[in-house]
């Protein structure tokens, strides 16, 4: 999910790793838990993953907005955010929403 114009942003402790997905809605594409080296979302890309819709989904945390109720409406997984401002341990990225006139902030931390 990484482009040259929006790249993965990565978030990092001695605890946690995180990896932001800014090409696609600022989702949290993976958290690996570090010191058991533990990933604690679904990888659909794996090898043994099954099979069905989540196939053509990378795993992660990825909010829908606006929606209706029903999982992945929304058009606001697929809007690229930009970052808006980086310290050591956090960012905020913002976005647009392509049918509403309204800016989407997140800010993460670790």
């Amino acid at each position: 999910m990484n482009t040259p114009s929006h790249p993965d942003v990565i978030l990092e402790n001695d605890r946690f790793r995180a990896e932001l997905s800014p090409a696609h809605g600022a989702g949290v594409r993976q958290l690996l838990y570090k010191p058991a080296n533990l990933p604690l979302f679904y990888d659909s890309c794996r090898p043994d993953a099954g099979s069905g819709q989540t196939e053509h989904v990378p795993g992660g945390w990825f909010e829908s907005f606006p929606n209706d109720g029903t999982p992945g409406s929304g058009p606001q997984w697929s809007v690229p955010f930009a970052v808006a401002a980086s310290n050591p341990g956090s960012v905020t990225l913002e976005g647009r929403s392509p049918h509403a006139p309204i800016k989407i902030a997140k800010t993460y931390a670790l």
